[in-house]
Parts: structure tokens; sequence; C-alpha cells
């Protein structure tokens, strides 16, 4: 989930969608749909994922879902969200990768 969430994250630097530390991944979701038209039912699956794994106690076994096809859904709606210049732009010189990532992985923004 974690991952899922950074690239998320990732995708919305490289496309200029506002970041922000201080909005719950719920929020943030939310804010998606709202604002840039994403699946929303792909996005609860990630925003639900995301808050298991953070706030959920440790079952012990591994209850990892795949997030693949709802996280492909969310940036397909994410990038149709956002002129042609801009996915170009994201695409060839994605700002994520010259962006410094905290020591949890997250990208500092």
């Amino acid at each position: 989930a974690a991952s899922a969430w950074t690239e998320l994250r990732a995708t919305m630097l490289d496309l200029g969608v506002a970041l922000s530390d201080a909005e719950s991944p719920r929020m943030r979701g939310d804010d998606l749909v709202r604002g840039h038209g994403v699946d929303a039912e792909a996005m609860r699956m990630l925003t639900d994922a995301v808050e298991r794994a953070s706030y959920a106690r440790s079952s012990g076994g591994d209850s990892a879902i795949d997030l693949d096809a709802p996280l492909s859904t969310v940036l397909a709606g994410l990038r149709r969200s956002v002129d042609v210049r801009t996915r170009v732009i994201a695409f060839v010189v994605p700002r994520s990768l010259f962006m410094a990532r905290r020591s949890d992985g997250v990208l500092a923004a």
C-alpha cells in the first residue's frame, strides 16, 4: 500500500497536482475524485489499503492485496485530467526524479 501511495504522490508531483502532507489519504483521495475525476471505487481501494497498512493492528499474516489495477485506474484518470503538454513534460522530465526523498521513502515536496 505504501509503494502504491508513493507512486500516486510521485505522479501528482510530475503532473503539477498540489501535494500536502497535512491531508490524510482519504482527504487526498476525495479531492482527486472531485477535482480531477479519478475513479471513486479505485481511489477508495487505494485509500482503504493505505489506512489499513498505516493504522490497523498487525495480524501477523501477510494481508497484502494487489493494488496494481486500482492504482493504474487512478493514475490514468489523473493523467486525463491535465492537458497534453503537462502529460508530455511529466513523461519526459518527471519532477519526482529530482525531488529529495525522506528517510521513510516518501517524496519530500
